[in-house]
């Protein structure tokens, strides 16, 4: 392969592309949440007001989203425009970082240039309110960095060396953050980098070995530093029970997910990546036949291990866990881009008749067609609401976007009314009740995902309930039926506490039977504007 300089400074072409990729974010930053970053959002209000996760606020996820939504929060406020508004700029600033690092891997710099197009570009214009800010839309960055690192050190010697590995490895401490079970992941792309680059970390068995140890000593060390920080505060058993034990008992006691979700999930995913799929595909078999680039190697890896990683998380299936493929998918098809121009341009009856920006044009617009309609459509649909500039037109746009923001203004509405009690509420239901309730969670334990509940879990429910006392218990149809099922001393448990105050076709309100007043404590972010 032929490699570009990696000394040019930014020019046009780079700047094009992170301002178009700039434009497809604003598009989406007035998206309304879905249920998993509204539950984000509450999460981290609490933790910026003090309260522990795990302890005070639980969910089987690990710290790195939370942290990641209240660094958002604390800077832009927390509500879904803020959050989406600090994810743009993390974003931009890894689409700088992939033209930077990808100059010497891809055949030129009008490849590297437009790389991030097929990687951040289109994932914005294909996510929608349910994949936008999800973990794996935000992973690609850190396990990146973790290939990445890891290459760069294989090219270098002596303490540069050992640095960038100590870098590679605290990126991955990152990944590990967000996704303990994309460790096997990370693992892969590692592996794939040390096999097609065993030459050059030398003969001697103990270089090798000082280059291993000093990754696994920056994944590690961090990972030990937090757990020494924080593991006394919330017990070890917890974090231990809630990472490890947690999943393992889930995949066992609780039913495997409907083979609708995988097919809906896999129709969704080649709807939307198809084309790309096919240039990734170009992309890989030219290079490995050419050679085994590292990069590629440990690109192939990550597909790999993410598609057997997603196939085993039996109990989800959920589609946007394939967006953290996006990433090797759109770097992989820059290559086949790249090789799909070099054989058109050594046609000789092409030749001074297409330039080569001509021909990678002509080759988006035929593999991307998709996800450019999908652009198009949303931008339409931003511009015939105005932009969303008005309070008015903001409500208009996100509740056409979002069903649930319409439930939810009305199933809380009367909560600000004069009669009502203070204090927080509990909902076994949507986490964006809370949000237009301007009330957070009263007790610990999350009720947004009620389905993968374990036995003790129920149980917890009512001691936790019991001394919480939320003036207020929302509980979904669906919900209801499922603790006629597996908890009916729950369900008698808060209709002998509460009373049932009123049912509609989305779930029932239960008020305490003691009208003792709470204390007040509203939500303390920016959640949406009550309508």
């Amino acid at each position: 392969m032929q490699e570009a300089s990696p000394g040019r400074a930014f020019g046009w072409r780079e700047l094009a592309v992170l301002g178009s990729i700039a434009i497809l974010g604003l598009v989406t930053i007035r998206y309304p949440f879905d249920g998993d970053q509204a539950l984000f959002t509450i999460g981290a209000v609490k933790l910026h007001h003090g309260a522990l996760l795990y302890r005070d606020f639980w969910d089987l996820k690990q710290p790195g989203i939370y942290l990641f939504y209240m660094i958002a929060g604390t800077l832009f406020g927390f509500s879904d425009v803020g959050v989406n508004c600090f994810a743009l700029l993390y974003l931009l600033a890894f689409a700088a970082v992939l033209q930077l690092a990808l100059r010497p891997y891809v055949r030129s710099t009008l490849g590297s240039a437009v790389a991030p197009l097929l990687i951040v570009g289109v994932y914005y214009a294909v996510a929608t309110p349910y994949v936008l800010t999800q973990v794996e839309a935000l992973i690609g960055v850190p396990l990146f960095l973790a290939l990445w690192l890891c290459y760069a050190a294989s090219r270098r010697e002596g303490y540069a060396r050992l640095a960038l590995l100590a870098l590679a490895g605290i990126a991955g401490a990152a990944v590990v953050l967000l996704k303990l079970i994309d460790l096997v992941v990370l693992v892969a792309v590692w592996a794939a980098i040390f096999v097609t680059t065993r030459e050059a970390w030398g003969r001697a068995a103990a270089a090798r070995m000082a280059a291993v140890a000093t990754l696994l000593a920056g994944l590690l060390l961090p990972l030990a530093g937090l757990w020494v920080a924080y593991a006394p505060a919330i017990g070890a058993a917890v974090l231990y029970e809630t990472f490890i034990l947690y999943p393992q008992r889930v995949v066992r006691e609780l039913p495997a997910q409907s083979t609708s979700t995988l097919l809906r999930s896999a129709r969704w995913f080649a709807d939307n990546f198809a084309g790309l799929l096919v240039l990734a595909s170009i992309g890989a078999a030219v290079d490995l036949r050419r050679r085994v680039h590292p990069v590629t190697a440990g690109l192939v890896a990550w597909f790999v291990a993410g598609v057997v990683m997603f196939l085993l998380q039996r109990d989800s299936w959920w589609l946007y866990q394939l967006t953290m493929l996006s990433v090797p998918i759109g770097i992989l098809a820059t290559l086949g881009i790249e090789a799909i121009v070099a054989r058109l341009m050594a046609d000789a009856r092409l030749q001074g008749r297409m330039t080569r920006p001509a021909i990678v044009l002509a080759v988006l617009t035929i593999f991307c067609s998709t996800e450019a309609v999908k652009a198009a459509a949303k931008i339409h649909q931003l511009v015939g609401a105005h932009f969303a500039a008005t309070p008015a037109a903001l409500q208009a746009y996100q509740f056409g976007i979002q069903p649930m923001y319409r439930e939810a203004a009305q199933e809380t509405a009367f909560l600000s009314g004069r009669g009502s009690l203070r204090g927080d509420i509990y909902v076994m239901g949507s986490p964006i009740y809370y949000l237009f309730a301007r009330r957070s969670q009263a007790i610990a334990l999350n009720g947004s995902s009620v389905q993968l509940w374990l036995r003790a879990q129920w149980d917890e429910l009512q001691n936790e309930l019991g001394k919480a006392r939320p003036p207020y218990v929302f509980v979904r149809n669906d919900f209801l039926a499922l603790m006629e099922q597996r908890s009916p001393r729950a369900l008698s448990f808060i209709e002998r506490r509460y009373r049932r105050m009123r049912a509609d076709a989305h779930g029932a309100w239960y008020g305490l039977r003691s009208s003792r007043p709470h204390a007040d404590a509203p939500f303390n972010g920016r959640p949406a504007k009550k309508r």
